[in-house]
Protein backbone atom coordinates (compact mmCIF):
# COMPACT_ATOMS: atom_id res chain seq x y z
CA UNK A 1 0.00 0.00 0.00
CA UNK A 2 1.23 3.65 -0.71
CA UNK A 3 0.91 6.34 1.13
CA UNK A 4 0.79 10.07 0.23
CA UNK A 5 4.61 10.57 0.57
CA UNK A 6 6.25 7.41 -1.66
CA UNK A 7 3.77 9.14 -4.26
CA UNK A 8 5.48 12.92 -3.60
CA UNK A 9 9.64 11.41 -3.51
CA UNK A 10 9.17 9.82 -7.24
CA UNK A 11 8.36 13.29 -9.23
CA UNK A 12 11.12 15.11 -6.70
CA UNK A 13 13.56 12.44 -7.34
CA UNK A 14 12.79 12.71 -11.21
CA UNK A 15 12.89 16.62 -11.41
CA UNK A 16 16.43 16.38 -9.29
CA UNK A 17 17.58 13.57 -11.81
CA UNK A 18 16.45 16.01 -14.71
CA UNK A 19 18.30 19.38 -13.01
CA UNK A 20 21.73 17.38 -12.43
CA UNK A 21 21.31 16.23 -16.61
CA UNK A 22 20.59 19.92 -17.29
CA UNK A 23 23.25 20.89 -15.27
CA UNK A 24 26.16 18.97 -16.46
CA UNK A 25 24.81 19.54 -20.80
CA UNK A 26 25.07 22.99 -19.43
CA UNK A 27 28.56 22.81 -17.83
CA UNK A 28 29.95 20.88 -20.77
CA UNK A 29 28.60 23.67 -23.38
CA UNK A 30 30.38 26.17 -21.54
CA UNK A 31 33.59 23.96 -21.62
CA UNK A 32 33.39 23.77 -25.40
CA UNK A 33 32.59 26.90 -25.92
CA UNK A 34 35.22 28.72 -23.65
CA UNK A 35 38.07 25.91 -25.15
CA UNK A 36 36.86 26.75 -28.58
CA UNK A 37 37.38 30.29 -27.61
CA UNK A 38 40.66 30.29 -26.51
CA UNK A 39 41.73 28.57 -29.11
CA UNK A 40 40.56 31.22 -31.77
CA UNK A 41 42.34 34.05 -29.06
CA UNK A 42 45.51 31.75 -29.16
CA UNK A 43 44.93 31.43 -32.83
CA UNK A 44 45.12 35.17 -33.30
CA UNK A 45 48.06 36.27 -30.44
CA UNK A 46 50.80 35.33 -32.65
CA UNK A 47 49.97 37.55 -35.17
CA UNK A 48 50.58 41.42 -35.27
CA UNK A 49 47.92 43.35 -33.35
CA UNK A 50 46.91 45.12 -36.57
CA UNK A 51 46.81 41.35 -38.78
CA UNK A 52 44.82 40.53 -36.00
CA UNK A 53 41.83 42.97 -35.31
CA UNK A 54 41.40 42.46 -39.17
CA UNK A 55 40.93 38.70 -39.32
CA UNK A 56 37.81 37.92 -40.45
CA UNK A 57 35.31 35.69 -38.66
CA UNK A 58 32.86 33.75 -40.09
CA UNK A 59 29.14 33.32 -38.04
CA UNK A 60 29.88 30.41 -36.71
CA UNK A 61 33.39 31.71 -35.05
CA UNK A 62 31.74 35.28 -34.47
CA UNK A 63 28.85 33.96 -32.48
CA UNK A 64 31.36 31.77 -30.13
CA UNK A 65 33.69 34.72 -30.29
CA UNK A 66 31.18 36.65 -28.68
CA UNK A 67 29.65 34.08 -26.51
CA UNK A 68 26.26 34.37 -28.45
CA UNK A 69 24.29 31.59 -29.40
CA UNK A 70 23.74 31.01 -33.35
CA UNK A 71 19.81 32.29 -32.83
CA UNK A 72 20.72 35.21 -30.60
CA UNK A 73 23.57 36.25 -33.19
CA UNK A 74 20.85 35.86 -36.39
CA UNK A 75 18.60 37.92 -34.68
CA UNK A 76 21.28 40.42 -33.71
CA UNK A 77 22.32 40.88 -36.99
CA UNK A 78 18.66 40.97 -38.92
CA UNK A 79 17.50 43.84 -36.29
CA UNK A 80 21.07 45.81 -37.05
CA UNK A 81 22.09 45.78 -33.21
CA UNK A 82 25.38 44.13 -34.46
CA UNK A 83 28.30 44.93 -36.81
CA UNK A 84 27.61 44.67 -40.32
CA UNK A 85 28.68 41.56 -42.16
CA UNK A 86 30.96 41.57 -45.16
CA UNK A 87 30.06 39.53 -48.16
CA UNK A 88 32.90 36.66 -48.53
CA UNK A 89 30.98 35.04 -50.99
CA UNK A 90 27.39 34.80 -52.28
CA UNK A 91 26.48 32.82 -49.61
CA UNK A 92 29.03 33.07 -46.79
CA UNK A 93 29.65 36.61 -44.42
CA UNK A 94 31.85 37.33 -42.56
CA UNK A 95 32.70 40.16 -39.66
CA UNK A 96 36.36 41.57 -38.61
CA UNK A 97 37.42 40.99 -35.13
CA UNK A 98 38.01 44.52 -34.83
CA UNK A 99 33.88 45.40 -35.11
CA UNK A 100 33.40 42.18 -32.82
CA UNK A 101 35.66 43.98 -30.13
CA UNK A 102 34.02 47.10 -30.54
CA UNK A 103 30.77 45.38 -30.47
CA UNK A 104 31.42 43.87 -27.36
CA UNK A 105 32.89 47.15 -25.85
CA UNK A 106 29.65 48.70 -26.70
CA UNK A 107 27.84 46.08 -24.79
CA UNK A 108 30.34 46.42 -22.00
CA UNK A 109 29.09 50.04 -21.50
CA UNK A 110 25.89 48.97 -21.73
CA UNK A 111 25.10 50.86 -25.42
CA UNK A 112 23.05 49.84 -28.09
CA UNK A 113 25.38 49.19 -31.37
CA UNK A 114 23.01 51.70 -33.22
CA UNK A 115 23.78 54.49 -30.51
CA UNK A 116 27.61 53.81 -30.88
CA UNK A 117 27.73 53.76 -34.47
CA UNK A 118 25.70 57.37 -34.75
CA UNK A 119 28.27 58.55 -32.04
CA UNK A 120 30.96 57.45 -33.94
CA UNK A 121 29.55 59.24 -37.27
CA UNK A 122 29.29 62.54 -36.04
Amino acid sequence: MHNRHSRLATPTLALSNINLCLDRQARLRHHLLTNHREQLMSALAHLHPDIARNHVMIRKEAAEFCGLSPATFRRLNETGRFPTPIRLSERRLGWRVSALLEWLDCREQGREWKDFQGARAA
